[in-house]
């Protein structure tokens, strides 16, 4: 999966080794190695860095965009959330890549339901871990910015979807609150 989706474009680890072991007859047990990718930290202890207004919205673009193009290319991502995303500063721009591919599934193509789903498990996650607050409404617009990229039609799209997922952010804010 993270091969196939760095050659079709995404923002991804470059993949460096995979070792197999057969469990059971066809089963097989794998792990996949990528290069480390120095200078990045996952989104979440980005966030604990307690980066400045500046670095953080040029981080949220730069998630926005590589998430984005993770879409675009047929990945879509079971357990997007801010830990599957890494950052690196990079001068004056941030590069983001999209990581933890083990249960992604490529698809022709990825509608705007779905893409509005993941996108809402990922903001869940921030909820979640209490950075809602830390990344605000202009981190979370430059995300969206860096994701629609213009295109109104896809930002049309994805808000129909809205009313539903933030049905589903309350429902797990409960979750949280009781857990």
């Amino acid at each position: 999966m993270t091969a196939a989706r760095r050659a079709a474009g995404a923002p991804v680890p470059e993949p460096a080794l995979v070792l197999a072991r057969r469990r059971l007859g066809p089963l097989h047990v794998c792990a996949l190695g990528t290069l480390f990718e120095e200078g990045s930290l996952d989104a979440l202890a980005f966030l604990q860095t307690d980066p400045d207004g500046q670095a953080l919205e040029r981080a949220a673009a730069a998630a926005g965009r590589a998430v984005r193009r993770f879409h675009d290319a047929g990945g879509s991502h079971a357990d997007l959330q801010v830990k599957n995303l890494l950052v690196r500063e990079e001068g004056p721009r941030a590069v983001c890549l999209v990581i933890d591919l083990d249960r992604a599934e490529r698809r022709a193509e990825i509608g705007a339901e779905e893409r509005m789903a993941q996108l809402m498990r990922l903001f869940r996650s921030l909820r979640k871990r209490g950075m809602v607050a830390r990344v605000g409404p202009r981190g979370i617009a430059r995300f969206f910015a860096g994701y629609c990229a213009g295109d109104r039609k896809l930002r049309r799209a994805l808000r129909l979807h809205l009313p539903r997922e933030l049905r589903r952010v309350a429902l797990h804010s409960l979750h949280y609150q009781a857990g």
